[in-house]
C-alpha cells in the first residue's frame, strides 16, 4: 500500500472517530436511506471537481463503503476501517485529496446533526 499523506482535517476526523464510542447518525440506518444521505452530502463536491462518469462510479462505490462502515461500526473500529478504505481507494488511483475531502464532509455533517434518519 502506498503512503498516504493525510490532511490535518482527515487526521482530526479519524481522531474524533477513535475517541468516540457514540454511534454516528448513520448507525443502523437502512442502506437506501444511507446512500441517499451520502449522495446529498457529496454531489456538490464531485460536480464542482468536474468528476466524469467513469471515475464518478468509483467515487460512488467509495461512498457506499464509507457508509457501510458508518452504519455498522463505532470508535476505533470505525476510524480504522475508514482509513483502510481511504488507503485502498487511493492505491486504486482515485484522487487522495478528493477522497479525504469526502470523508471530512461526511464526518462534519454527521458531527453537526443526526444524519440520515432526519
Amino acid at each position: 500500500m502506498l503512503h498516504l499523506n493525510m490532511t490535518d482535517n482527515v487526521k482530526t476526523a479519524l481522531g474524533d472517530m477513535r475517541q468516540s464510542d457514540k454511534p454516528s447518525g448513520l448507525f443502523g440506518v437502512d442502506l437506501v436511506a444511507c446512500d441517499k444521505w451520502l449522495r446529498r452530502q457529496t454531489d456538490e463536491l464531485l460536480t464542482a471537481a468536474g468528476v466524469t462518469a467513469a471515475p464518478l462510479d468509483a467515487y460512488r462505490e467509495f461512498e457506499r463503503q464509507v457508509g457501510m462502515h458508518y452504519r455498522t461500526k463505532t470508535g476505533y473500529d470505525l476510524a480504522f476501517n475508514i482509513e483502510l478504505c481511504l488507503r485502498r481507494w487511493c492505491d486504486w488511483g482515485l484522487d487522495s485529496g478528493m477522497l479525504q475531502t469526502l470523508v471530512c464532509r461526511i464526518h462534519q455533517e454527521l458531527s453537526g446533526r443526526r444524519g440520515a434518519s432526519q
